[in-house]
């Protein structure tokens, strides 16, 4: 599971870096970056919830299958368009749609399965792992995107990355699962009204989601529009080598804090890690909007991974640990919402304001809201909560 995870989610990383790069070396237009990003992330609005249901009730491995293999095939659809000599913007939009309807799925399905995997005593090492591989693949992803898209063009990066895709089917199909701990047997209805309650009483849960809710709205839109970023910052063009290597040293950081949630910050309380990581991540957000040269943004890009990265692991894993496998796949998908469906709604209402107002006033504006958030971040465990129906560990990020 673990390995083809890591072959999928290179792939996916390949496809959604080579492609806002492509929109906006052919366009210019944030806002036209902005609206792959939400056709994309907007699903998860749509359909995390239900994804989250289907998580708890069904088989999630045979689920997951079909997810891959869907997405798959969409990726060679949406090479064949960048290919054509006028692609249709309406088609990328509706086949990035499509894509983000497979995602907001597979991820609670995927998110539910590994905690199945490992003992509860293991849950802290097995999220800082995880975010480990992602994040191997977001620098592994897009430095070889870079080189085959300035070499060979978006179409060839999206061969692969729907290549990628199948692979993993296959790493899904070897594997057997162990009988899963609890199995929700509510109504519908009844299992969403306790899902709900526990999001409302549980007092950790409850901050963990507006944390990332609020973080996501306000101060992660650079994630997606890191080819803005590097045009009008840093003077890099997206279709180059020094793009791939500047969004690499992102993804470096990014591997960085992560690993640093399961060794040098293992000692210190996620609630510690999660505010400083606010703070010093808003610093690094702001040295990234004043950078003017590659070198300088290059290094900002890499400090903005190590503490958005060890802020959001050690944020997943205080959310994750109150969670009981019943519930896990549905209150997952709440966390979705708004990490990646707020992602969504920025990236459409605030990509027309870069093109207005260009992207380092739209990212210290970002850093600010980060910093404040610190205040509110504390997810220390005041009372235990009846709802919560086991004390240990269980869940991943």
């Amino acid at each position: 599971m673990y390995f083809g995870s890591a072959i999928a989610q290179m792939g996916t990383w390949m496809r959604m870096i080579v492609l806002v790069a492509w929109a906006y070396d052919v366009t210019k237009s944030a806002a036209f970056v902005g609206q792959i990003t939400f056709a994309t992330l907007c699903p998860v609005l749509i359909l995390g919830i239900a994804g989250g249901v289907l998580a708890d009730r069904v088989d999630r491995r045979k689920l997951l299958m079909v997810l891959l293999g869907a997405q798959a095939g969409i990726c060679i659809l949406l090479a064949l368009v960048v290919r054509a000599d006028s692609p249709s913007r309406l088609a990328i939009l509706a086949l990035s749609f499509a894509l983000g309807l497979c995602t907001a799925v597979q991820q609670p399905v995927y998110t539910a399965i590994l905690p199945n995997l490992v003992g509860p005593d293991e849950l802290p090492t097995v999220i800082s792992l995880q975010s480990v591989m992602t994040n191997s693949s977001r620098i592994v992803g897009p430095a070889l995107a870079g080189v085959m898209f300035a070499a060979l063009g978006a179409s060839w990066v999206l061969l692969l990355s729907a290549a990628s895709l199948a692979l993993s089917v296959l790493a899904v199909i070897r594997v057997r699962l162990p009988a899963r701990t609890s199995v929700s047997h509510d109504s519908v209805r009844e299992s969403l009204a306790t899902t709900f309650r526990v999001a409302r009483d549980d007092r950790v849960v409850r901050r963990a989601l507006v944390t990332i809710t609020i973080f996501s709205s306000f101060s992660l839109l650079f994630v997606n529009q890191m080819p803005v970023v590097a045009s009008q910052n840093l003077g890099v063009a997206p279709k180059s080598t020094a793009y791939a290597v500047f969004y690499a040293a992102f993804g470096v950081g990014a591997v960085i804090g992560s690993l640093g949630c399961g060794t040098v910050l293992a000692r210190y309380s996620p609630t510690a890690v999660v505010r400083w990581g606010l703070v010093t991540f808003g610093a690094a957000l702001t040295w990234l909007g004043l950078a003017r040269t590659p070198l300088v943004g290059t290094v900002a890009a890499l400090f903005v991974g190590v503490t958005y990265m060890a802020m959001t692991t050690s944020l997943t894993t205080a959310f994750q640990v109150r969670l009981d496998d019943s519930n896990r796949g549905k209150l997952t998908a709440i966390w979705m919402m708004g990490y990646a469906g707020c992602v969504a709604l920025s990236n459409i209402a605030l990509g027309p304001v870069v093109d207005a107002v260009d992207m380092p006033p739209v990212l210290i504006s970002g850093a600010i809201v980060a910093v404040l958030l610190a205040g509110y971040a504390n997810l220390r465990d005041v009372a235990p909560v009846a709802v919560v129906a086991v004390p240990a560990p269980v869940g991943t990020a």
